[in-house]
């Protein structure tokens, strides 16, 4: 699948709608040239970007990742955690710029969508870091060093050209030749436009007003950004439009959200039929592990019988000359010679004299022959085991759509005792957006006297008073916050209404990003123990990992573990937590969703169970 020109702007659009205020999560393999980099953003759900050798697009599809190449590993110490700033495509070219920056450093992903395609690593200066392909041609090169370039401009910018300019373009000229040889626009789209203009492409000598209606067809369709359009004949599919186009009146299309959403099922096929090719090559290399494995291990046995009946030669050299000869006929090729006597497996030879000692003495150097073959069968067997480890090891040749998240999955959140649900944030963005998004009259707001503790709000607590919610809600604000990092076993938290958060600093004062200013009373909660339970909590047929207080989530859960502060490494833990969860419901768990559920640091496990 290559993209035209007018695609790849219009995905340059969407992608800046997109991926706004994103930030670049990981980069991930999944062939040794399509690449996934996953976008994080703090409220919104995740976004993954697909980037095969020539296309780009936001996928909504889970694809098994592989063992990272070089290049991945390289882009994964760049531009991990960097923020998007900005696609563009640079003169219309089939290029696109991805410009993702932090405070100190500003770096682009540079993806060329024609010919072999190629994926680019430079530095604020376009300075080329790292490339999937080199190039050197009469007119550029690329390579790690070198300035990045644009390639010689083909065709005349279609957005540089007035009326009359395009005008000269197509005097006396068979007209639809005369648009693509001077224009980077592709065949169906310059049909499009003279089917719209009501023109002849084969016409020469054009009436002006015959100009003027396609000069006016190609400023609409460059700036057309409609729904996105999958195009079947029968039920193949053949392919896709960024706007229904009236040349295809008579075939039958499904209508996408956009481009970018129409794209991605129409790269679902591709990626199936490139992501099945690797499961055959797969299977293949098994094959031939197999085979090899199989045929070191008859070598071995027959270098073993053939030592033993050295051996047996060595100590009884007055044994039956024939007989032997026979029993060695068993395991080896044996053919009597002017020569001498030849011993023969596939190309391993050796001739001996016939007598039994110097037989002996071959059958023990053809021994030793055939254990150096094995040997180095061996190593191909580990060269092979190599080549599939690099693939994809697990079959999965259906992409599977990824679920969209709930709202509140975007902050910590649990159910309370009471059935209430308890939304916390994560960090100073997601506490201003809490507050500022989510705060309802009916709520009641809980926070902590500590440097980084979280807003959480109880959905209706105000209304529907309940002193234990009050409780949960109030050790889930102490557990998560900064306390938990320190070690402390207990602390407090208070809650107030919401009519007592103030949003805006008074004047000539300044508040911090997710801060706020509490008036009035605050209803201190004392003596709350840090302690936390993460539950696979069923909500709509979803299974979700939620996090908070012992009792409210082992009311919900499927399974649970309970957790105490320790010094432990976050990763560490959710690791022994991933495995209790699949022990006790023999389901698999994704350890980034224990991960994101997990206080400020590790804990030590200090319960488990399930319901009965």
């Amino acid at each position: 699948m290559e993209l035209s020109n007018l695609e790849v702007k219009i995905l340059a659009s969407i992608l800046n709608k997109e991926l706004k205020d994103y930030y670049v999560n990981n980069v991930y393999s999944i062939t040794e040239d399509i690449i996934m980099v996953k976008f994080h953003h703090p409220i919104k759900n995740e976004r993954r970007l697909m980037i095969t050798p020539n296309c780009v697009w936001l996928t909504k599809y889970e694809l098994e990742k592989r063992e990272p190449t070089k290049f991945v590993t390289i882009l994964r110490e760049y531009i991990n955690r960097l923020k998007f700033e900005e696609a563009e495509q640079p003169n219309f070219e089939r290029i696109i710029f991805i410009r993702l920056s932090s405070k100190q450093d500003t770096y682009y992903l540079i993806f060329e969508l024609f010919g072999k395609g190629n994926i680019i690593l430079a530095d604020k200066e376009k300075k080329i870091i790292a490339l999937l392909n080199k190039l050197k041609v009469k007119h550029r090169e690329l390579d790690v060093g070198k300035i990045y370039s644009l390639p010689p401009q083909k065709g005349i910018n279609p957005f540089n050209l007035n009326k009359y300019e395009f005008f000269n373009l197509i005097e006396g000229k068979e007209v639809f030749l005369a648009l693509l040889n001077n224009l980077p626009i592709s065949k169906k789209f310059l049909k499009e436009i003279l089917f719209r203009a009501e023109v002849d492409p084969s016409k020469k000598n054009l009436e002006e007003k015959e100009k003027e209606r396609i000069y006016e067809e190609l400023i609409k369709i460059l700036n057309l950004q409609d729904k996105g359009y999958l195009v079947y004949k029968g039920e193949e599919l053949i392919d896709l439009l960024p706007f229904e186009f009236k040349t295809y009146q008579d075939l039958r299309k499904v209508a996408k959200e956009d481009f970018n959403d129409a794209l991605d099922d129409f790269m679902k096929n591709e990626l199936e039929k490139i992501l099945n090719k690797e499961e055959r090559k797969v299977l293949e290399l098994e094959a031939s592990i197999d085979k090899n494995i199989k045929l070191a291990q008859d070598l071995r046995k027959i270098a073993e019988n053939l030592r033993k009946i050295a051996e047996n030669i060595y100590l009884n050299p007055l044994e039956n000359f024939e007989k032997l000869l026979e029993d060695i006929g068993k395991l080896v090729r044996v053919k009597r010679e002017e020569k001498g006597i030849v011993l023969s497996y596939e190309k391993e030879e050796i001739i001996s004299n016939p007598s039994p000692l110097s037989l002996s003495s071959s059958l023990f150097d053809l021994s030793k022959r055939l254990e150096k073959k094995a040997q180095r069968i061996d190593q191909v067997v580990k060269e092979l085991e190599a080549k599939k480890n690099k693939l994809r090891v697990k079959e999965k040749r259906e992409l599977k759509e990824v679920r969209e998240k709930f709202w509140f999955e975007r902050f910590r959140w649990f159910y309370t005792s009471d059935d209430l649900l308890a939304i916390g944030g994560r960090d100073a963005h997601s506490n201003s957006s809490l507050i500022r998004k989510y705060l309802d009259e009916e709520d009641l707001v809980f926070h902590a006297d500590l440097h980084g503790s979280p807003f959480f709000l109880l959905k209706g607590g105000s209304k529907n008073f309940f002193e234990k919610s009050i409780y949960e809600v109030a050790q889930a604000t102490v557990s998560f916050s900064r306390a938990w990092k320190e070690g402390f076993s207990i602390g407090d938290a208070y809650w107030v209404k919401p009519e007592q958060v103030k949003k805006a600093a008074p004047s000539g004062l300044y508040l911090p990003k997710g801060s706020f200013l509490i008036e009035g009373k605050k209803n201190y909660i004392k003596g709350l123990k840090l302690q936390i339970a993460l539950g696979l909590i069923p909500v709509k047929d979803n299974l979700l990992i939620s996090s908070g207080p012992p009792e409210a989530i082992k009311k919900r859960a499927l399974a649970y573990v309970e957790i105490l502060p320790t010094n432990e490494e976050l990763s560490k833990t959710a690791k022994k937590i991933k495995k209790e969860f699949e022990e006790l419901l023999g389901k698999e768990v994704n350890l980034d969703d224990i991960i994101r559920a997990l206080p400020p640091a590790g804990g030590k496990i200090v319960a488990k169970g399930k319901k009965k």
